[in-house]
């Protein structure tokens, strides 16, 4: 079965914050999401709320959009059913064995986060090797249009790694090009 997958989620609605007297109702931007308030507004118990339905989620995986529990999320586009995620946690994180990360990487790996990094890393790595692997494909298929897939498909790699240099643009760093990692 194939599904179509979101680009971003577009909306979330918490219908029952605060035993119901407060619904949260949250449009999303496709880029970058900001939520302020002054204190006692209730950022962190929308941030809480949002935590504790996915935290019986895996570190990556996918989302079905929809109502869950009193949390719905509508995706992007609006035919998408599934959203894919990655959840990078810094507080309420299972630690790891010291003995099973002091091995990776060669010692770098000290802390939660680093470890969630060096997965992402290796995700990114995969994506690369995959993209590549797509790409000599369809070149020793021979096809009149193989040329022109390959294209498309180096065109989505490059088009990722322009969208993460312009995220982090504000601070002058980039994405080392020629490396195969982040």
């Amino acid at each position: 079965m194939d599904f179509h997958y979101a680009t971003h989620i577009r909306r979330i609605e918490i219908s029952s914050l605060w035993n119901g007297r407060k619904p949260i109702d949250w449009t999303l931007r496709p880029d970058v999401n900001v939520l302020s308030g002054k204190n006692g507004a209730g950022k962190s118990t929308i941030l809480a709320r949002l935590v504790q339905r996915a935290a019986h989620l895996a570190p990556s995986g996918t989302l079905r959009g929809g109502q869950h529990d009193d949390v719905a999320l509508t995706l992007a586009p609006d035919d998408a059913e599934l959203v894919r995620y990655d959840l990078v946690r810094s507080v309420d994180s299972r630690i790891l064995p010291a003995e099973r990360i002091a091995t990776l990487a060669d010692g770098a790996i000290v802390t939660e986060l680093d470890w969630q990094l060096y997965r992402l890393q290796r995700r990114y790595l995969d994506y690369q090797v995959n993209v590549g692997n797509r790409m000599i494909a369809l070149l020793t298929e021979g096809s009149d249009t193989a040329r022109e897939e390959a294209a498309e498909a180096a065109a989505a790699k490059t088009q990722f790694r322009d969208l993460i240099d312009d995220l982090f643009s504000e601070t002058g760093k980039h994405l080392d090009r020629s490396s195969n990692e982040l």
